[in-house]
């Protein structure tokens, strides 16, 4: 992946074993304990923005946009099986947050590498709709479209990148 590391760490949350939400957040060991290592730290340094209040809140809860727009380019899916056995008729969907939208009127019949060709694009709110999710159903003549796979893209960790930062300045 040519991603950088995201500003913050996922933290997984538990309820016995069921997973009950998440956390982000940005940890900082310092050993040997040193209680002015904040003041010694360049202006510049991100460790400054996150570890002084004023600083974090303005970055994070003022400066952000009410809405970003995510476009979604889908060329092709690569040897890809039917939920159940063989070959599919796959279709792609989409969830951003709460929001599902199943394009299963471009489903590709007995497709094992579907060609699809095309862009989905929505303006969402973070951080509710930080998550996104893109999948294959496979369309059913009878009975429920059954789940092929699924992955998870995490905007707010592509939002909050510096290389993304630095892009979103220079236009």
């Amino acid at each position: 992946e040519n991603m950088p590391s995201p500003m913050f760490r996922t933290i997984r949350l538990f309820a016995g074993t069921q997973e009950i939400g998440q956390i982000k957040a940005r940890l900082k060991v310092i050993s040997p304990i040193d209680k002015k290592w904040l003041k010694k730290a360049d202006a510049k340094d991100v460790d400054k923005i996150f570890f002084t209040e004023k600083l974090l809140r303005k970055l994070f809860k003022i400066d952000q946009p009410k809405q970003l727009r995510v476009r979604t380019y889908v060329i092709r899916g690569l040897n890809v099986s039917g939920a159940r056995s063989g070959v599919g008729n796959p279709y792609l969907y989409f969830a951003y947050g709460a929001e599902t939208v199943r394009l299963n009127g471009q489903r590709q019949l007995q497709a094992i590498e579907p060609r699809y060709f095309c862009t989905e694009e929505r303006d969402v709110s973070l951080p509710e709709q930080g998550q996104l999710e893109v999948g294959l159903f496979d369309h059913q003549v009878t009975g429920q479209d059954a789940l092929i796979g699924r992955t998870l893209v995490d905007l707010e960790d592509r939002f909050y990148t510096g290389r993304y930062r630095k892009y979103v300045q220079r236009r």
